[in-house]
């Protein structure tokens, strides 16, 4: 589950890459990071009713890049599903022939130059497709992220909140 996966990638040498945009989505900016001091564990408990915890639900919009093969591999629609690092880490949602996807944030445990956010299909692992160098970011940065991991800033890559759809009562 994702508590082994967060043990596991504790001592990997984690390197990630990027995302893509795509034009026309109904997407939003990312908010402003919270300044929450709540714990991952607190965030974590159904009983927990703080703004970090209510993050929890928020999906993220990525669109397409420049890289069309990347692209196809990393657009699509994220969802929260554990956290790394001290933040929260989301999984695209899967079907008929796509990849596992995530965006996970790393630390500067093995040195300044692979902290950051990251997308890979795996938390920590070699392979990557997109990377963001922020440190301060407390959830994926919504522009300026280099696709692939390490070529330039794609201008057409984002990451979006995905704006609920919820019906009206």
């Amino acid at each position: 589950g994702a508590e082994e996966e967060e043990e596991a990638d504790e001592g990997a040498s984690g390197s990630g890459a990027g995302a893509e945009a795509e034009e026309g989505a109904a997407a939003s900016p990312l908010p402003p990071p919270s300044s929450s001091g709540t714990s991952s564990e607190e965030a974590a408990s159904p009983q927990a009713s703080s703004p970090r915890s209510e993050a929890l639900g928020v999906s993220l919009l990525v669109s397409r890049c420049a890289d069309e093969r990347i692209s196809d591999t990393i657009s699509g629609v994220y969802r929260p599903v554990s956290s790394n690092h001290g933040r929260l880490a989301y999984a695209r949602e899967t079907g008929p022939g796509t990849n596992d996807v995530m965006i996970y944030y790393w630390d500067e445990r093995d040195g300044p130059e692979l902290c950051g956010w990251w997308f890979g299909p795996s938390v920590g692992g070699e392979k990557v497709w997109a990377y963001h160098p922020s440190r301060t970011a407390q959830t994926p940065p919504g522009t300026d992220w280099n696709v692939p991991h390490d070529g330039p800033i794609d201008p057409l890559f984002s990451v979006s909140v995905l704006k609920p759809t919820r019906p009206h009562v």
